[in-house]
């Protein structure tokens, strides 16, 4: 086990003649993304759009009535 010396750090010192095990893990691989829309997901997309709209719409007509309905 390595022991505390007192002293001034160099700025490259000898890393303990080997005491010390360094764990080697192999580099992973590049991750890719493929980035390309078939026609057969831009139905689906296009529905959960609408479906976002219309949740924001009704969010949004929601608020305005509350405004005018309830307004003081």
């Amino acid at each position: 086990m390595d022991c505390a010396k007192s002293g001034a750090v160099p700025y490259l010192r000898n890393a303990t003649d080997g005491e010390v095990i360094r764990l080697i893990r192999r580099p992973r691989p590049p991750v890719t993304y493929k980035v390309s829309m078939s026609e057969q997901n831009k139905p689906r997309n296009l529905r959960t759009a609408l479906i976002l709209l219309s949740i924001a719409v009704v969010f949004f007509a929601g608020v305005i009535l509350k405004h005018s309905l309830f307004a003081h």
